[in-house]
């Protein structure tokens, strides 16, 4: 999960904040590997509602990640250290957005792009490895 400690983002539009929070109310957050010769993937899923942006300043707006159920997404698998999984390219993730005037409230999708450090929680010293 991620979270900017409660601080507010720049979004590019003037007098305009965002803050991201992440939760796991209502199921974990997981990856999930697998292995390919040719590029290794991991998949992601988010629980529902797993990710809340509120949008403060001229709109007010409220953006939730996977309003209606988990949302999966994949992105290749790079070993090394720290082994991460990557999404900068950017994968599309459902969403839902409420709020008043400059809100985008038909959106239903949004970019999503992030590179996530990847560590062993249960034996720290022993790196996560895919392999065949």
């Amino acid at each position: 999960m991620f979270n900017n400690n409660g601080g507010a983002c720049p979004t590019g539009i003037f007098l305009t904040t965002a803050t991201s929070v992440t939760n796991n109310t209502n199921g974990d957050w997981s990856i999930a590997l697998q292995y390919d010769p040719a590029g290794s993937t991991g998949t992601m899923t988010i629980p529902t509602g797993g990710v809340v942006t509120t949008i403060s300043g001229l709109a007010s707006c409220t953006i939730v990640v996977a309003p209606d159920g988990p949302a999966t997404i994949t992105g290749p698998w790079v070993d090394g250290a720290p082994p991460r999984l990557d999404f900068s390219a950017g994968v599309n993730v459902p969403i839902r957005v409420t709020g008043g005037l400059g809100c985008p409230t038909a959106a239903t999708s949004a970019v999503f792009r992030a590179t996530y450090e990847v560590a062993n929680t249960t034996d720290p010293a022993s790196p996560i490895t895919v392999t065949a």
